[in-house]
């Protein structure tokens, strides 16, 4: 899991596609103490273009293993909120995966992903 915090920027190659696979189907890494730049590497790939698709499905596991600890600032968890955040509105504008977004930006308020609140009050206010 160090790469994604050496790695200043993630190449959306087979070889990215491959890691996030393997990431994906042994999620016990996720519990590793040293993710806290995964989901950041995950929000550059979306805006380089990367498939949004896997990154919806990495972005879940990754809230599947933080369960309710995204939104408890003493834990590590909460770091990634802010970029889970961002992911879950960014795939929510891509067509195929907007139902993917919506999905993932409800999981966040439900387990209380630190300031998903604050974004969906600032949300509301635009939308009125």
């Amino acid at each position: 899991m160090d790469v994604f915090r050496l790695t200043p920027q993630i190449p959306p190659d087979q070889f990215t596609v491959e890691l996030l696979d393997a990431i994906v189907h042994n999620k016990a890494i996720l519990q590793l103490d040293n993710h806290s730049f995964l989901a950041e590497r995950l929000k550059e790939l979306l805006v380089d273009g990367f498939d949004p698709k896997q990154i919806a499905q990495i972005s879940k596991a990754i809230l599947a293993a933080s369960g309710r600890a995204i939104g408890d600032i003493r834990t590590h968890w909460a770091m990634n909120a802010r970029d889970l955040i961002e992911i879950a509105l960014t795939l929510q504008r891509i067509k195929s995966t907007r139902s993917e977004g919506l999905d993932l930006f409800e999981a966040l308020l439900e387990q209380g992903a630190y300031e998903a609140d604050k974004v969906l009050r600032e949300i509301d206010r635009r939308t009125n």
